[in-house]
């Protein structure tokens, strides 16, 4: 999901189309003489909350994107060596 930029003057001149953005799932970002004053979406649920504190506490990182149609049909590379199982059950015991 983008964040779009927006004047507060532009906002009041086109509150009904940017609104209709929003209600798409757009976020605005509204700007007073070009300092961020306020952000415009859609209601936050308890699940976006919890995924927002994590990642500000840096434990998480959103995609910047959704994922193509065809993504949990690619093929996988392998982990023979299992490093990576390794390396996660290492991070949860570290208590991250």
């Amino acid at each position: 999901m983008s964040m779009k930029t927006i004047s507060v003057s532009d906002l009041k001149a086109h509150l009904s189309e940017q609104l209709r953005s929003v209600k798409g799932g757009s976020r605005l970002l509204i700007t007073d003489r070009g300092k961020p004053v306020a952000e415009l979406g859609p209601p936050i649920s308890a699940a976006d909350e919890t995924l927002s504190a994590l990642q500000g506490q840096g434990i998480l990182r959103l995609g910047a994107r959704t994922p193509s149609p065809d993504f949990w049909q690619r093929d996988r590379p392998r982990d023979a060596q299992g490093s990576v199982r390794q390396a996660l059950l290492e991070e949860r015991d570290g208590g991250r």
